[in-house]
């Protein structure tokens, strides 16, 4: 994963979280007066949910839909010529020896360049582990502390333990400890858990409250709530929001453990109770995160709200608990919504999603073939009907086709009658190009062959972005965003499209013909993809490479081969960081596999 994916993920997370923190706010204060205490805690735990899916190692909270959709504030820009001199030129041609495959492309700067993404990624990290090493410095404090702490002999105390432990309804073994080491109670640990209380604490009263109070924190799982807090901030550290509903949590969670204390015990013992709490005010760990431990104890203002809460405390209704768990799955729709709804609207976005075992697929290791680069292979033999896939992985991510979608912006202009297979001439303008072959006027065959931009940019004007739109979204090509400028939507910009479904693509349109085109303007864009024949074997194909910075970093090889009676249609898609993945490396590669294959 590069730092710009990771990012997307926090950010995606971010604003997922806000929405939901927000929800919440909102829930909360409507129906203040109709959730219980207990739900009023548990309901912010829906927060991890947003926060921490976008990392889990499945989809189901994908951030491609956030990236498809910032990725249109960093187009990449891709004009031609001398303008502003951003440019910067690339040519390839095919080795001798092969007809000439024109691979002619020209550099594209980002908004955005990579070196932004460091610095803001480095300094998240920083942050990240500062965080982190203070929360491992108050772990290894913790367990000093209890590797120090003696077990409660008292048998009168381990007696009222038990008895506490009874009433809140505990029944895994929880080791009480006591210590010198600490002014307040807390409880800790998620396996193996302890109470952790001072020595000098021997009221049987305040222990009552105390043992209720720790064993509540138990009963909650809180410790381990207090982990995955712990977390979310270490990853967030720098969003203000994750850190007010930490707090808030904290706040509630005392809450909820003092309403469960305050429900066992009588009425006339909610006076002595929180006389216990004020007791333990401003006293804390020391050398410990509180953020790791849960305790009776808090800041004067958290103990000002609870004595408010027990000054109010009433018993609970079974009808307020009903509405409660309505309220509370209520809220876990809306984060079910949250979390699936978006990747839904995304799965067409830089992920294709193919079911591998619907289709007869035959994996292929083709290693030697992508020496410097990492890429796939895709081939579709229409005879058999069995996929050959080299790379499952890159085999389904979408990224931009660059030159190999003047196949279909031919296939659009020709549908829509802007050119026909006998009239598709244009004259060159005299504007500045960087090429020779671009410097003159050029029919569809030699736009094809050459890779003539201007003969494109000028067919997608006349066609419209609105029936560009119908035309993508008609054929299902990639992820069919072509919200970029008209003019180099498809040049490392908004549309994007995987290997496999570059072959669908080519099965679907030119083979099948399933989505209509007329046969004779099919007939033509195969003739300008023809490269060349040998043995009664017929090779199409186009190519294309994505320049970004002088650095060739995406190369496609796309076509088909017609022998004897069947077709094989087929996609190289390469890849590189240090510039070696352009539409020649590609065709190189391709040809290589079908010769060795026996197909050309």
């Amino acid at each position: 994963m590069d730092i710009q994916s990771l990012l997307f993920k926090i950010l995606w997370g971010t604003i997922a979280a806000t929405l939901l923190t927000a929800a919440i706010l909102f829930v909360k204060k409507v129906f203040l007066n109709h959730i219980s205490t207990q739900m009023h805690y548990k309901i912010w735990q829906f927060i991890y949910v947003p926060l921490l899916m976008p990392f889990l190692p499945f989809n189901m909270l994908h951030p491609a839909w956030l990236l498809q959709n910032i990725e249109r504030l960093n187009w990449y820009s891709g004009t031609i010529g001398t303008q502003e001199g951003k440019v910067r030129l690339w040519q390839n041609n095919t080795p001798a020896g092969s007809n000439t495959i024109s691979d002619l492309s020209v550099s594209v700067s980002k908004a955005l360049p990579d070196l932004f993404y460091n610095i803001i990624g480095s300094v998240w990290l920083i942050g990240m582990l500062v965080l982190a090493f203070r929360l491992i410095v108050g772990f290894i404090n913790v367990q000093r502390v209890r590797s120090l702490a003696i077990p409660v002999q008292e048998e009168k105390i381990l007696g009222l333990f038990n008895e506490c432990k009874r009433q809140v309804g505990v029944n895994r073994n929880i080791k009480l400890l006591e210590t010198e080491m600490f002014a307040a109670p807390i409880t800790f640990g998620v396996i193996g858990p302890f109470v952790l209380i001072p020595k000098r604490l021997n009221s049987p009263e305040v222990l009552q409250h105390v043992f209720l109070h720790e064993l509540s924190h138990q009963k909650n799982k809180d410790t381990l709530i207090n982990y995955l807090t712990a977390l979310v901030q270490i990853i967030y550290w720098f969003n203000p929001i994750v850190w007010y509903v930490a707090s808030r949590m904290r706040t509630e969670r005392e809450l909820a453990c003092d309403h469960r204390v305050l429900s066992l015990l009588n009425t006339e013992d909610a006076v002595k109770y929180g006389q216990t709490i004020i007791s333990f005010a401003n006293i804390g760990p020391d050398r410990v995160d509180t953020n790791l431990v849960s305790g009776i104890g808090g800041s004067k203002k958290q103990i000002k709200k609870r004595i408010v809460h027990i000054a109010n405390f009433n018993l609970e209704s079974n009808l307020l608990k009903r509405k409660s768990k309505m309220i509370c799955t209520a809220i876990g729709c809306f984060v079910l919504i949250l979390s699936m709804s978006m990747p839904a609207l995304a799965a067409s976005s830089d992920k294709f999603d193919f079911d591998f075992e619907k289709y007869s697929v035959k994996n292929e290791d083709l290693t030697p073939y992508f020496k410097d680069v990492e890429g796939s292979f895709v081939l579709y033999n229409s005879g058999n009907g069995q996929y050959e896939i080299f790379n499952r992985d890159i085999s389904t991510k979408r990224v931009s086709p660059n030159s190999t979608y003047k196949i279909y912006s031919a296939l659009f202009a020709l549908d829509a009658g802007i050119i026909t297979p006998e009239l598709n001439g244009m004259k060159w303008n005299g504007s500045e190009q960087p090429f020779s072959k671009w410097r003159r006027d050029q029919n569809l065959d030699s736009a094809i062959r050459d890779s003539v931009n201007w003969y494109f940019q000028n067919l997608d004007k006349k066609v419209g972005n609105e029936s560009l739109q119908r035309q993508f979204e008609r054929i299902h090509y990639g992820n069919e965003d072509v919200s970029g400028d008209v003019s180099s939507y498809w040049m490392e910009s908004t549309l994007k499209v995987s290997p496999i479904e570059q072959v669908q693509l080519l099965v679907h349109t030119l083979e099948n013909n399933r989505y209509g085109f007329k046969e004779k303007d099919i007939s033509q864009v195969k003739q300008s993809m023809f490269i060349e024949e040998k043995d009664s074997s017929r090779l199409y194909g186009k190519t294309g490479t994505g320049t970004v910075e002088g650095k060739d970093i995406n190369g496609w090889f796309v076509g088909f081969v017609e022998k004897k009676n069947k077709i094989y249609t087929f996609a190289v898609n390469i890849q590189s960081n240090i510039g070696e993945a352009n539409g020649k490396n590609a065709a190189e590669i391709a040809r290589r596999i079908l010769h060795d294959k026996g197909i050309f």
